[in-house]
């Protein structure tokens, strides 16, 4: 039978199916099934709230896989490819392209399993809310790397003006990762905060600059300093950045003593603005152990000398 540009092959006997050409429209997928007097399998619907949950493109396989396992009682192996892939489905496999009205192809699923055809059916029949959900993940995922891309362009001429070399940001790395192995961050936070911290030294003269890196900043040159914490988060705000990348961009000047500029103190100033603080008063700001000690816990203090040494 063909409807449009989308072909179906069925044999009740087998129960095998091929259903190929262009994905169908909702309208066609009921037509075929009430011709063949074929109930819809429904449950795929539900499939449209387990993705609710995911936030990032892995989380689309993961989600698809839990759900056929826990909800339709069928293991199936699921692949997501941001290439474009040939519409089929059959009792054995299935490759889906995601193809959305307003941003064109976004990608392929492919499931490997044993379906029925009232499975695939019921897919098909809600195919374009999976797109819809499908389509903001990958967008947003495509806008995060647009904007790290951004970001590593920004934090290059940043560090240019604050007079740091190669070396003294290969270090600030050092630091920052060791740190957040040993305090169960994640690096790629980590990663993050790092470029995305200093975001707001745009505003600060470059005399500023000239003053810390040569020992002459006096109290009020480091109290203009820290104002870049503000402008930072005035300009990322906005942005599509996670939580605590942000916190952490506003808090990395704080100490555990609550004399940090925005006064946290102790347990309220997240670990990853601890944590790209003492890294930055190490190599940028030209600290060393004994003004540190009191502003960080010991240990903290200890574990990003020792690396930096």
């Amino acid at each position: 039978m063909r409807l449009n540009k989308t072909s179906y092959m069925y044999d009740q006997e087998t129960g095998n199916f091929t259903i190929e050409g262009d994905v169908p429209e909702q309208n066609d997928v009921y037509e075929f099934a009430m011709e063949n007097m074929m109930r819809i399998d429904e449950r795929a619907f539900e499939l449209v709230s387990w993705l609710l949950k995911t936030i990032r493109i892995d989380d689309i396989v993961l989600e698809i896989s839990d759900f056929f396992e826990k909800r339709m009682d069928n293991s199936v192996k699921v692949s997501f490819s941001e290439e474009n892939c040939q519409f089929e489905m059959t009792n054995d496999h299935a490759n889906i392209p995601i193809i959305s009205k307003n941003s064109g192809i976004l990608g392929c699923i492919n499931l490997t399993g044993k379906f029925t055809v009232f499975e695939s059916l019921g897919l098909l029949a809600f195919y374009n809310s999976f797109v819809s959900i499908i389509e903001g993940i990958v967008i947003n995922y495509r806008l995060q790397q647009l904007l790290k891309s951004g970001l590593d362009t920004l934090y290059k001429a940043l560090n240019e003006r604050a007079r740091l070399s190669d070396t003294d940001l290969v270090m600030m790395e050092k630091i920052s990762f060791h740190l957040a192995e040993l305090e169960d961050v994640d690096k790629e936070l980590c990663g993050v905060v790092l470029k995305a911290a200093n975001v707001g030294l745009i505003g600060v003269r470059d005399e500023i600059f000239e003053k810390i890196r040569d020992g002459r900043a006096t109290n009020e040159d480091y109290v203009e300093y820290l104002k870049h914490v503000d402008y930072g988060y005035e300009i990322l705000k906005d942005l599509d950045l996670e939580k605590e990348v942000l916190d952490a961009c506003l808090y990395h000047h704080e100490f555990i003593d609550g004399s940090g500029p925005k006064g946290l103190s102790g347990d309220d100033i997240p670990k990853l603005a601890l944590i790209v603080g003492i890294a930055e008063h190490i190599v940028l700001l030209g600290w060393d152990e004994e003004r540190l000690r009191g502003k960080y816990a010991d240990d903290f203090i200890e574990n990003a000398i020792k690396i930096s040494r």
